[in-house]
């Protein structure tokens, strides 16, 4: 019997069919932001996931901001750290995420308090000193420079001094695919780099995390890289997510300037059931980085 997050996940591609559906966008229009891809991403990354919210440092009964929380895939293990004393807000800006996060807290509770708000992590509707942390998970990675700084300066309004930003992105410099030539990602990101893409300006951005908070009048800084790894044979769960990512960066292959012969590796990674995708060598690696920053609100 298929989960429900492969059934998910298989009636959003199955949606749509031409290039942009590999995007996975969100009703807002950001790529990556379904919540069909976001609900297979976290599961075939839980652990490391969890170990990520385990290392940032939240106490129990603390009033914590999920700040940009899609489907509310980090919420129970937010809400395992402040206890039934404690208490979650999440907000984002797609009505369609925070309404699938609303309806999974309702038909599975937490242990504490969660309200969900609709907004913009750039413009939070919270008075200030509101909240002991923000929790910012996989949003950074769609704002512009200026969109960023606007954001943290909002983070550390809203947090009371003494409380926390803690920032979670994924490591676009930590990266890497095997068994193929490396120059194929470096082509495709300079391309990316060129174009203006945002995302892919973002996940670069990440790796100097830390500088951010402190420009953002943030004490105490200190920044973790985690490391996750994928070796073959693949799992199921680890295929699919695999595919699918490779699917997405292949739709953005095609929008880019690359030679002809980086243009024919991507467009197999179209059908992870052609035997000249990724996924289907034997001897498959992926490595991916995420970087976790945290900063103290000046008292």
């Amino acid at each position: 019997m298929r989960s429900q997050t492969q059934q998910g996940k298989q009636e959003c591609m199955a949606e749509q069919e031409n290039s942009d559906a590999a995007l996975q966008k969100s009703a807002t229009g950001q790529p990556l932001a379904c919540t069909a891809w976001l609900d297979a991403h976290f599961e075939q990354s839980r652990s490391i996931y969890e170990a990520i919210v385990a290392a940032t440092p939240l106490e129990p009964g603390w009033h914590i901001l999920d700040a940009g929380c899609g489907p509310g895939s980090f919420i129970a293990a937010l809400a395992g750290r402040v206890g039934p004393t404690g208490a979650l807000s999440a907000l984002d800006l797609d009505a369609a995420n925070l309404a699938v996060a609303e309806q999974r807290v309702t038909a599975s509770p937490v242990g504490c308090p969660v309200s969900f708000t609709m907004g913009s992590v750039t413009n939070l509707p919270f008075p200030d000193n509101t909240f002991d942390s923000v929790w910012c998970a996989n949003v950074s990675q769609y704002l512009t420079d200026d969109e960023f700084h606007t954001a943290l300066a909002e983070f550390r309004r809203v947090v009371r001094p003494g409380g926390i930003v803690a920032i979670k992105e994924a490591d676009g410099a930590s990266l890497h695919y095997d068994p193929i030539d490396i120059g194929l990602f470096r082509r495709l990101n300079l391309q990316g780099l060129a174009l203006g893409n945002v995302q892919a300006h973002g996940v670069i951005r990440a790796a100097i995390m830390r500088r951010w908070l402190e420009r953002a009048g943030l004490v105490d800084v200190w920044q973790r890289l985690f490391l996750e790894e994928l070796w073959a044979p693949l799992t199921d769960l680890e295929r699919e997510g695999a595919g699918t990512f490779l699917r997405y960066l292949a739709a953005a292959a095609e929008r880019t300037a690359i030679p002809e012969e980086d243009r024919a590796f991507w467009r197999a990674q179209r059908d992870p059931a052609d035997p000249a995708a990724l996924v289907n060598h034997p001897e498959f690696y992926e490595r991916g980085g995420y970087v976790l920053a945290v900063g103290v609100s000046p008292e």
